[in-house]
């Protein structure tokens, strides 16, 4: 395991064996910003040779590190398994399709409930005596392109559960577990 030092002061860790070949470009962070926070990955730049912007120059292009390691054809995704875009050893590298790689996604920070496929929200037929909103949790989950409520629950901990035990069936090795084992 070596490290390659990136811009911005971050590191991407990757193989001895593809250390060499790596270091023959220049790598740098690029950090996008989306609602659940800030996502690094390490990236070369390089121009392109017939793509040409408005003023003909030739327009300038990213090249993941990650798919440089696993040779990524293009339609193709490459899946970081521990979530760490950064660390592209080939152990934490897996091709896969796209759907494949939503799997895998970390929870979304929401207000509602610190855990992935789990909603709280006010049940609309129950009042507690004093008029109140009485509020429950709900597991959710996406299955071919289609959300498929699981239940609901008076306990969040207990709706993440079932997420979990539904999510390792349905998705298999790219499920990403509330509770990992």
């Amino acid at each position: 395991m070596k490290y390659i030092e990136l811009t911005r002061g971050q590191r991407a860790i990757v193989d001895d064996e593809d250390y060499e070949f790596l270091m023959q470009w220049k790598w740098s962070v690029n950090i996008a910003k989306t609602r659940s926070g800030k996502i690094c990955y390490a990236v070369r730049q390089m121009r392109h040779e017939t793509l040409k912007n408005k003023r003909g120059f030739k327009k300038q292009i990213y090249i993941a590190m990650h798919r440089v390691i696993m040779k990524a054809p293009k339609g193709r995704h490459v899946d970081h398994i521990n979530g760490n875009r950064l660390d592209n050893r080939k152990c934490n590298l897996r091709l896969c399709s796209n759907a494949e790689n939503i799997r895998n996604q970390r929870r979304k920070p929401t207000v509602t409930s610190p855990y992935k496929g789990v909603h709280a929200v006010s049940h609309p037929y129950k009042k507690y005596k004093d008029g109140e909103d009485k509020w429950g949790y709900y597991a959710i989950i996406a299955y071919n392109g289609k959300k498929i409520q699981l239940g609901w629950f008076h306990n969040p901990k207990r709706a993440a559960e079932t997420y979990d035990q539904i999510a390792s069936i349905v998705h298999g090795e790219f499920a990403c577990l509330n509770f990992p084992q």
